[in-house]
């Protein structure tokens, strides 16, 4: 278990975000409309995993995994104003989506965005990517609520909207483009 990311919401209520490559289910309690616990570990490939405690520490809000049976990256999580979990990476063909924006991965691996509530409900789930790699790197909030993600693609066919700069130039498959994209929180 390797704990990548700390956070704290408004009730002081400690979140712990990571990835496993071997998860005990034993130790997890599942929340509803969130990937099942009680499965093994997917041949080793990292899974995501996400641990909500009481603000004593001393008992569990919810403990989860999310994502697929492919990779599943975790690189940066927020706590926003409201007091949801905002989560980001990257990951593979069948991930669990909830109101997505982009409906199906389209080739490699995929950046994801999740939002989950505080009490564990997962509100939003989405890819953002073309057809080879991509991947989200980072995530901030601005004084409006939007969620902006930071990342980087080698994909000639990214989904662009009122972009300043399309054209993308290859130097043999590592990321030559990076990308800002911003989401509404409703």
């Amino acid at each position: 278990i390797v704990p990548f990311k700390l956070l704290l919401d408004s009730k002081r209520q400690p979140i712990i975000a990571g990835w496993t490559v071997e998860p005990d289910s034993s130790t997890w309690q599942a929340i509803p409309r969130v990937y099942p616990i009680g499965r093994k570990s997917n041949y080793g490939l990292p899974q995501m995993y996400l641990t909500k405690l009481t603000a004593d520490a001393q008992g569990y809000v919810f403990s989860t995994f999310y994502g697929d049976s492919s990779t599943n990256y975790l690189t940066d999580a927020l706590c926003d104003s409201d007091d949801n979990i905002i989560l980001t990476g990257y990951t593979g063909k069948k991930f669990p989506l909830v109101q997505p924006v982009q409906g199906g991965n389209r080739g490699g691996n995929d950046a994801f965005l999740v939002k989950i509530s505080g009490t564990g409900e997962v509100l939003a789930s989405t890819y953002l990517g073309g057809s080879r790699s991509d991947g989200a790197d980072r995530l901030s909030t601005d004084g409006c609520g939007n969620i902006l993600v930071f990342g980087g693609t080698d994909s000639p066919d990214f989904p662009f909207l009122r972009a300043t700069d399309t054209l993308l130039t290859f130097d043999q498959g590592t990321y030559n483009a990076f990308f800002l994209s911003v989401f509404d929180p409703s």
